[in-house]
């Protein structure tokens, strides 16, 4: 199992929610190419829908749906661990690309160490 799937099972990302395999992708892209954050509408939503066969709205809303389900399930000293103290202690969940980019940091941040 990778890097990516291991942090997101970790902070209380079913494998079974759709929006699981969407920040896979979302993830990946960014890590592969950190400047990809910068176009989530235009860029990485409707690349993940391409591989995927949907709509970029529904990428939205599946990622979307897994970050509360992260939020709603993670403990705070997890979330603060990942995200650091300013979005792991609030109690709104982040924005998709609030989140995607904050991940994608610390896990570059992991690969570096």
């Amino acid at each position: 199992m990778n890097n990516i799937a291991l942090k997101l099972q970790s902070i209380g990302i079913p494998a079974h929610v759709l929006g699981y395999e969407y920040l896979k992708s979302a993830l990946s892209i960014c890590l592969d190419n950190p400047r990809a954050i910068f176009s989530m509408t235009a860029g990485i939503y409707p690349a993940i829908a391409e591989t995927h066969g949907t709509t970029p709205s529904k990428v939205e809303r599946g990622i979307r749906h897994a970050i509360e389900i992260c939020w709603a399930r993670c403990d705070k000293n997890t979330l603060t661990s990942v995200f650091g103290p300013v979005v792991g202690a609030r109690e709104k969940r982040p924005a998709n690309a609030e989140f995607i980019a904050a991940l994608a940091e610390h896990l570059r941040m992991e690969e570096s160490a």
